[in-house]
């Protein structure tokens, strides 16, 4: 498949990337975001207030939300570009998920939730006894992977942790939809248990190598691995 387009402006590696049809937004080792045109690759907007390597990001129609190793995340209004509120627990921010006005940060072993318009922490999750690397929330719960080498799924209308999901390694990566849970680590296999009951489905092989991300869409699971290679399955 032809590559469409390449972004070139970063002054360090590309630690997090989302688009949407109109925009590709990136965050970099060189503390900035990047704010693409996706339809002629033309940076519009630098957004520069981080001052270490921005980890991870989402935005919406509204307003953009990242997270750095300056243990700070950041609100910004994606139309004028600017930083429009800041929080900290005085911890790296490695990965986030927003709605509304609800959003959940992990970076220590302690997965913490916001109230964005106020910058209030409103509950703290603890349980894992390692690093949060990812995680992922609905309506009713919240599922979150660490380096301790489990996933806990928690519900997050009273705060506490109803499974723990063992794996054989550090969680790199999860995804999970209506029916399935991808869950990938530092192995070179994804494991794809039922959402449902959180039993244990299936074994996905192909990656030589560990596996950094993984990403459910319906019944196709796509993974990036450190053997260069991107794979994809139908389940």
């Amino acid at each position: 498949n032809e590559c469409k387009g390449t972004l070139i402006a970063h002054q360090g590696g590309v630690r997090t990337v989302a688009f949407s049809e109109a925009l590709v937004i990136s965050g970099s080792t060189d503390s900035s975001i990047r704010i693409w045109d996706a339809m002629n690759g033309e940076c519009t907007q630098i957004l520069s207030s981080h001052t270490a390597p921005v980890n991870c990001l989402q935005f919406d129609k509204r307003q953009l939300v990242s997270g750095s190793d300056d243990t700070t995340i950041k609100v910004w209004d994606i139309e004028r570009g600017q930083c429009v509120n800041t929080f900290t627990k005085n911890v790296p921010t490695k990965c986030l998920q927003f709605y509304a006005h609800a959003l959940t940060s992990g970076g220590d072993n302690i997965v913490r939730m916001w109230d964005i318009r106020s910058g209030q922490c409103c509950r703290q999750l603890a349980g894992h006894t390692d690093a949060i690397t990812c995680l992922q929330f609905d309506e009713y719960y919240l599922l979150s992977g660490s380096a301790d080498q489990t996933v806990r799924v928690w519900d997050i209308r009273t705060g506490t942790c109803q499974k723990t999901l063992e794996t054989h390694a550090p969680v790199n990566s999860l995804c999970f939809n209506t029916n399935h849970l991808a869950v990938a680590t530092a192995e070179n296999d994804v494991q794809v248990y039922s959402t449902a009951t959180h039993h244990h489905k299936w074994s996905l092989k192909g990656p030589t190598q560990e596996v950094t991300s993984v990403k459910l869409h319906e019944n196709i699971v796509v993974a990036g691995s450190k053997d260069n290679s991107v794979f994809m399955w139908d389940i």
